[in-house]
């Protein structure tokens, strides 16, 4: 990977680092992956804070390189370190901002709470991130930080369970017809169902039907339009 001259690091930038998953049941694998998806995106609506994308930073998963080394090949001040545990619909997250030139604590904190508080928890990790970045808010950036993902939790953990079974179906050279992709529908329908009103359900819902559409046949691909 390229390397970053101390001059061409962005000011106010950030890479959030893949989240590890402590999670005892290997079936909530999907909700650290799900956390870290939500805390980017949270950051990213910060005009004044620059976000290192999602694509760039999961090579860096259970990485050995040292935290100095990732800075300097994404070109970033900042780096957020954390895990996730999900056990019991009770979520653990311990957040860690640090400073990437010299490796030193900028912030830590530890999150203990139920799963219906999963929203608020998410908003204020991204709100005190910015605080120790010292980086003012606008109060439309406020508000829009605050408002929840979804009305509903359940369908947020439909969207969270389909993210995690996509990304890990795109990593293969090919799209295999078992089934992941109807089943993902089905989890999109559902959280739709639940909440009318989950833009990003919709969204993503209209990508995984256009998925099947490019994968059916012509019959198959006129109910889709439907």
């Amino acid at each position: 990977a390229k390397i970053a001259d101390a001059a061409s690091v962005a000011e106010n930038s950030i890479a959030v680092l893949p989240l590890t998953n402590k999670s005892p049941d290997p079936d909530k694998a999907y909700f650290a992956n799900g956390i870290h998806e939500s805390i980017l995106n949270q950051l990213v609506k910060i005009r004044a804070m620059r976000v290192t994308s999602r694509s760039s930073v999961l090579r860096y998963a259970d990485s050995e390189k040292s935290l100095k080394e990732i800075g300097q090949e994404l070109g970033v001040e900042t780096l957020f370190l954390g895990s996730v545990r999900f056990a019991d619909d009770r979520i653990k997250i311990n957040a860690e901002l640090i400073r990437a030139s010299d490796e030193v604590y900028l912030w830590t904190e530890s999150y203990e709470f139920q799963l219906d508080d999963i929203f608020d928890i998410e908003a204020e990790v991204a709100l005190q991130v910015a605080r120790a970045m010292e980086t003012s808010l606008l109060p439309e950036e406020l508000a829009d930080i605050e408002r929840p993902t979804s009305q509903s939790v359940e369908a947020y953990t439909l969207f969270l369970q389909h993210r995690y079974q996509l990304e890990r179906e795109s990593a293969r050279s090919t799209l295999a017809p078992d089934g992941w992709i109807e089943m993902g529908i089905a989890k999109l329908e559902k959280a739709v169902a639940i909440d009318p009103l989950f833009a990003m359900g919709w969204a993503e819902l209209g990508f995984v039907s256009w998925l099947k559409g490019s994968i059916s046949t012509p019959d198959e691909m006129e109910v889709l339009y439907d």
